[in-house]
């Protein structure tokens, strides 16, 4: 008649096998299937050890009911993981099968799934490289309308030192000649500020039909 004695090495062993086919699954290299197949032969050999000890002197009962749950704690832990590579295997396989559905390649090549799959990327990187020439424009513009109202500033200051010259001018009492020396350099001026905002809205301009 069988005993714990001749079959609790087997079971051991059994357990052994379970985690080296445990990392062979994790590690893609076997399926799942051996890996339940061993834990199942291992739960029979379980269930018969439990039934033997009663066999065994009062003395030793308890060490070999510890050591047969110590097996059996193995056993769920080994099931427990293994179910989870399953399910997560299961997810990936479903999660591809829907996206080549997505892209109506169900029944296409390997070939055609991956050419599919590398336009979208195409088509991301795309839009990456659209929202980055979006910022850079923003930012162009931003630029110009500081710089346009830098001039538009420069032009009123300006403005205010031109009265305050001809002010301080009827005051002294400046000839007419040296008054209209001001004038045209105020004229000229104007025109260096009108030609500064022109040059700034015609770069503006470039840079939006080109980025």
């Amino acid at each position: 008649m069988t005993s714990v004695v001749e079959l609790f090495p087997k079971a051991r062993k059994l357990s052994y096998d379970a985690r080296s086919q445990l990392r062979s699954v994790e590690n893609n290299a076997c399926p799942s299937s051996s890996l339940f197949f061993s834990l199942d032969e291992l739960d029979r050999q379980l269930n018969l050890l439990e039934g033997l000890i009663q066999n065994e002197a009062p003395s030793q009962r308890e060490i070999w009911r510890r050591k047969v749950n110590e097996l059996r704690v193995e056993s769920v832990d080994l099931r427990t993981r293994g179910n989870g590579v399953s399910h997560h295997r299961y997810n990936e396989q479903l999660n591809l099968q829907n996206r080549e559905e997505l892209l109506g390649n169900a029944g296409s090549s390997y070939a055609q799934r991956r050419a599919n799959m590398t336009e979208m990327d195409e088509l991301v990187d795309e839009s990456k490289s659209l929202e980055h020439s979006s910022n850079l424009l923003g930012d162009i513009i931003n630029q110009g309308s500081a710089s346009l109202s830098s001039l538009v500033d420069q032009k009123n200051r300006m403005k205010g030192v031109k009265r305050v010259i001809l002010d301080m001018a009827t005051t002294l009492g400046v000839s007419n000649s040296t008054m209209r020396i001001i004038q045209r350099r105020d004229v000229v001026d104007k025109y260096i500020v009108y030609a500064g905002i022109f040059i700034t809205l015609v770069v503006i301009w470039v840079l939006y039909r080109w980025l």
